[in-house]
């Protein structure tokens, strides 16, 4: 049953007019019976009906990455950021697409997955980006300084210590015989002590015995009746030291009482120490006994004993074998014959059936510049790094991630040249994707009379009491105190198409920088100079900003609030850079200057409206050479009929003051009916009245027009 035919050699097809009551499920013959089951592409689940297929469930995805169930049982991976591929099993040469990965003269060497970078000398972190700061561990003892330096540090020790670390002791006595008149040396932890004999005394037993009797006594009769007296100067910190050093002349130190208040009583230093980082590595003494060494590259290891090289990662899969190219930069895998790729990651028999081809190369199936690879009867395409798919036929925006975001952050621009990616970082960032904030507090540039606070490439020092400047490295003195804080009514001008040339006010010429310049303006108008430096710094005001030009560029725009309002500049000048703060409660901002600097141009074209200025303008403030402060007064400006002093408005008047003023008005009125003048309507008796008071406070003003009729009396 179930065949048919002469010798029964055909199968009865059992599912002829079968129909499969349930969703998506088809007939399947079988012999002699036939059987419904999911068609292609679904499958059954637990409740017995046929469901579409999830082409995930499989994990069809390498690396890692996350399967995207797609229509007609079709599926995508996302790959993470260092795997492509369809099934991102294709490893990233971060070093290819990346050249800059590794900076500061960092090596890259590739890694599956991921990348390495060997930093060079001084340098550390994942990128090379982080400047080893050797002193951190203050290495340097005795009190001695450390300096950073390319590739260690450098203690500069006191003049009493020597060695590396400044471990060592001088011993004067021997070094420079420093007691003179057969003085007896003894040497200490940190200096040396003088036993003087025969009446010498001293530090150093240079002074002779007639002039202690002269220094007692300063009186030539009771210096003779002394004469025969035996006078000792030595005082009584040398006494108690002579006495303790006799003491260990005799016998041993630890019977002696050691005058602890006055001298170290242990020999407590570290002795000299040979450093035991090999293939020179950088040695840094931790304490006394523990040690790190900063190997070079090729070698870890707490001595740098150990080689480094591409290899110790051990990068190659699947017991595949590691071997270093002959300039120890880069390595090779040799894979065993069930495995294949760069890492030997995929083995052969479980190659996909996606990744089997139906045409060979000939027929040139690699789109965009894709290289065909032929693999037993088949063929394989490998993509330029900005293609992929089957045939290298979907380009990759490799300026975006899977998320469709920037792939460069904090507004980097992604630059694609040359088959790499690199991202250019605005000021103030750094790393591979512009994802690390620099840390300019990390060369410590406040001085420690300020706390350093990191911005977005910048710093700001807050300064302890009494101090200030940029880096709080400038005290204020009292005299320095009075002159910044007082404020006189003499030091407010008002001028009219004019300017202050502070060149001329400044008394000192040997050298201006770093200097200081505060300054505070008001005007109406919407376009006026400011602040000159010669012709390569200029300030200017264009409606509601603070422009600063530096070499005819513009360098820094700054909007302010209200020009009618009292706006505050501060200018620091410094050979290399120059720092600018406008308003009372902004951050400074700094950029930096090419040679020459301004020392010259200070000193002959510092101008307040450099192309001249109406407006107010007070609270002029230079100080230079960190030694000189001042405040500009009427005391140094020459006054004219368009720089005055004052800036009031004529608003607030006395009762009196106005009370003459209408009385004024009421003898001007009576002239205007006696001599038959046209009389005034309201709007110009009020400037009439206004007219008076600007008379009366400016007596040079003897002329207003009324109306149409002039009216030129002088009121005195």
């Amino acid at each position: 049953m179930g065949f048919t035919g002469e010798r029964c050699e055909t199968n009865v097809n059992d599912c002829e007019g079968i129909i499969c009551p349930k969703a998506n499920t088809h007939c399947v013959d079988g012999i002699n019976s036939f059987d419904c089951k999911c068609k292609e592409n679904f499958v059954r689940n637990s409740e017995d009906v046929c469901v579409r297929r999830n082409p995930c469930d499989s994990s069809p995805c390498h690396s890692n990455a996350t399967c995207y169930n797609l229509n007609d049982g079709q599926y995508r991976c996302m790959c993470p950021p260092t795997y492509t591929g369809r099934q991102c099993e294709d490893d990233i040469d971060e070093c290819r697409v990346f050249p800059s990965i590794c900076r500061n003269g960092g090596r890259c060497v590739n890694e599956i997955g991921s990348y390495r970078c060997f930093c060079s000398a001084g340098w550390t972190g994942a990128t090379c980006t982080q400047a080893i700061d050797y002193c951190s561990s203050q290495p340097c003892l005795r009190n001695g300084t450390c300096l950073n330096k390319p590739n260690g540090f450098e203690c500069q020790c006191l003049s009493t210590f020597t060695g590396n670390i400044c471990q060592d002791d001088i011993d004067e006595c021997l070094l420079n015989k420093p007691c003179l008149n057969n003085g007896i040396c003894s040497n200490y932890l940190g200096g040396f002590h003088c036993r003087c004999l025969n009446g010498y005394f001293g530090k150093r037993c240079e002074r002779l015995p007639h002039e202690c009797k002269q220094r007692l006594v300063n009186d030539t009769t009771k210096l003779q009746d002394i004469q025969q007296t035996k006078i000792n100067c030595r005082n009584e910190t040398d006494e108690i030291l002579d006495r303790y050093f006799q003491c260990i002349d005799k016998q041993s130190k630890e019977n002696c009482n050691c005058p602890r208040k006055l001298i170290p009583c242990t020999n407590d230093y570290y002795s000299t120490r040979i450093c035991p980082c090999r293939n020179n590595g950088t040695c840094i003494w931790l304490n006394s006994s523990d040690y790190r060494c900063y190997c070079p590259v090729g070698y870890t290891g707490k001595d740098c004993l150990t080689l480094s090289t591409p290899c110790s990662s051990q990068p190659c899969y699947n017991n595949g074998t590691c071997v270093v190219s002959s300039n120890s930069d880069t390595f090779s895998c040799q894979c065993s014959k069930s495995t294949r790729g760069d890492y030997c990651e995929q083995s052969i028999e479980e190659s996909s059936p996606s990744e089997i081809r139906t045409s060979s190369c000939q027929s040139q199936p690699c789109q965009n510049n894709g290289q065909c690879r032929e693999l037993n009867g088949t063929f394989e395409c490998q993509c330029l790094f900005n293609y992929q798919g089957q045939f290298c036929e979907t380009k990759l925006d490799l300026c975006r991630t899977n998320l469709n975001t920037s792939l460069c952050l904090n507004g980097g621009i992604c630059q694609v040249t040359n088959q790499t990616v690199q991202c250019h970082c605005l000021p103030g960032f750094t790393g591979l994707f512009c994802e690390e904030n620099i840390n300019e507090c990390y060369t410590k540039p406040c001085s420690p009379h300020g706390n350093c606070i990191d911005l977005i490439n910048g710093y700001q020092c807050q300064c302890h009491t009494d101090w200030y400047g940029y880096n709080c490295d400038r005290q204020q003195n009292p005299m320095s105190k009075s002159l910044i804080l007082r404020s006189t009514y003499s030091s407010v001008f008002r001028l009219y198409e004019s300017n202050i040339n502070l060149s001329k006010i400044l008394s000192f010429r040997y050298s201006f920088l770093p200097i200081r310049i505060q300054y505070e303006f008001r005007t109406t108008l919407k376009l006026t100079s400011l602040l000159g430096i010669g012709k390569r710094f200029q300030q200017e005001l264009i409606r509601n900003r603070i422009v600063t030009n530096f070499d005819k560029k513009v360098v820094l725009s700054t909007f302010i609030d209200d020009p009618n309002q009292w706006t505050m500049i501060i200018i620091e000048v410094y050979q290399l850079w120059i720092d600018v703060r406008i308003g009372k409660n902004s951050m400074s901002q700094r950029f930096y200057i090419p040679s020459p600097t301004l020392e010259l141009d200070l000193e002959k074209d510092l101008i307040f409206g450099y192309r001249n200025y109406t407006g107010c303008v007070r609270q002029i403030e230079i100080s230079y050479s960190q030694a000189y402060s001042m405040l500009v007064t009427d005391q140094f400006v020459d006054l004219n009929a368009n720089r005055t002093i004052g800036c009031e408005k004529f608003v607030i008047f006395s009762l009196s003051f106005n009370l003459i003023a209408f009385l004024l008005f009421f003898v001007e009125q009576m002239h205007v009916k006696k001599h038959n003048v046209k009389r005034m309507n309201y709007a110009e008796i009020i400037g009439f009245i206004t007219h008076v008071i600007v008379r009366r406070r400016s007596p040079e003003i003897n002329v207003i027009k009324v109306g149409n009729q002039s009216i030129s009396n002088k009121i005195n």
